[in-house]
């Protein structure tokens, strides 16, 4: 079990990481894009969203520091809020490793076909369990200013109450949050990493 300034210290890092995954996002919606700018957004965006995907979706690791959201809430909670994991970040996390930390011979097999990043897709799919996140930590366990930065990164569509309304399990309370002005939007697009 995790103290209360432990967690909260750790909440600006959580933050920075939404930050970045939205903002990255953003940008990569950007035409025109100079060639090593658009890597650098693209191998910055996955690795944000890799950091996220295990931090909403995995419960512990074999890393004794590694952060998680299971420890903002009582043993079990997180599992029973959270949705499952999206068909669409099906194997991000090993081709995080594979395509972008890792100079690896698996890169030259990847058919160009499942080269693109559906970023817009990722980006939504890890803010709609981010939105839960959001709606059920306690405040306390957060950096003051915390939900509000989250809520203006992320796609203003996060914030409308569709954007999560249908429960992933019976029982599972459906999401109704106010709308943010402020929220960042992209559009759809798929980059490819090289």
């Amino acid at each position: 079990m995790r103290s209360e300034p432990e967690l909260r210290a750790l909440s600006e890092h959580l933050l920075y990481e939404i930050e970045m995954l939205f903002r990255a996002g953003g940008w990569l919606s950007s035409d025109g894009l100079p060639w090593e700018i658009e890597m650098a957004l693209l191998e910055s965006f996955t690795v944000h969203a890799r950091a996220l995907i295990d931090f909403l979706w995995r419960d512990s690791s074999r890393h004794q520091d590694d952060g998680f959201a299971a420890h903002y809430f009582e043993p079990e909670e997180w599992a029973k809020l959270r949705r499952p994991m999206e068909p669409t970040l099906n194997g991000i996390r090993d081709r995080v490793g594979e395509e972008i930390v890792h100079l690896s011979y698996a890169r030259m097999r990847l058919p160009e076909d499942v080269k693109g990043w559906e970023f817009d897709q990722i980006s939504a799919s890890i803010g709609r369990c981010l939105r839960l996140f959001l709606e059920h930590v306690e405040p306390r366990l957060l950096i003051p200013d915390f939900e509000r930065r989250a809520r203006k990164a992320m796609p203003a569509f996060l914030s409308y109450p569709a954007a999560i309304s249908w429960p992933p399990t019976e029982g599972t309370p459906s999401a109704a949050t106010r709308s943010n002005p402020e929220a960042s939007s992209f559009g759809s697009k798929t980059r490819t990493s090289r």
